[in-house]
């Protein structure tokens, strides 16, 4: 006989994993699959490996021990029709619409803004940061106490719209990888 605890969690599982597995690979087919066109790829570690990535960008630094010639680099960003649609991804922002039409203000703001020229992140956080959006989406500098909309965001919604907006890196033709020092991690039982 199954056990019935057993039994329930496969069902949650299964139920839980779908959606999940769904979403992951529709997003996955609208990813452009050239290297003209930013091909993408999912790069893991754990938190003892050192990783030149969007998410530690101190690892990136030319004197990291993680930096070479076809190695990925400090990530860059920029604000076109492109990027914009796809930060604005109504998947990522189900049930949240009123966050996702300020994003669209910021974003416009921060276009007008930067232009077509490629900016650092604390460029990008920085604007995001001291504007707010008023009455007909009109954005402009945060007076008193009041907060952007950015700084509303969680983690997550901030580093998929800085994902969408990130420049993908290039050498001749050929994608910068992500690459984790395994002799250099921040432990000494951290790679194994």
């Amino acid at each position: 006989m199954k056990n019935p605890l057993f039994v329930l969690f496969v069902r949650r599982v299964r139920v839980v994993a779908a959606p999940i597995v769904w979403v992951g690979l529709s997003l996955a087919a609208q990813l452009p699959t050239t290297a003209s066109a930013a091909e993408r790829e999912l790069f893991l570690a754990g938190g003892a490996l050192k990783v030149c990535s969007s998410l530690s960008p101190r690892e990136c630094d030319v004197e990291a021990d993680v930096v070479g010639p076809r190695f990925r680099g400090t990530p860059r960003y920029a604000i076109d029709a492109q990027t914009i649609e796809v930060a604005l991804d109504p998947r990522l922002w189900r049930g949240k619409e009123a966050a996702q039409g300020a994003m669209r203000a910021l974003l416009a703001d921060a276009k007008g803004r930067f232009g077509p020229d490629a900016m650092d992140e604390a460029a990008l956080r920085d604007r995001f940061k001291q504007r707010c959006v008023g009455r007909r989406d009109q954005v402009e500098g945060c007076r008193g106490r009041a907060r952007s909309p950015w700084a509303r965001l969680d983690d997550d919604q901030q580093m998929s719209v800085l994902a969408a907006l990130e420049l993908p890196q290039f050498d001749d033709g050929v994608r910068r990888r992500e690459r984790a020092s395994l002799d250099h991690g921040r432990t000494s039982d951290g790679a194994g």
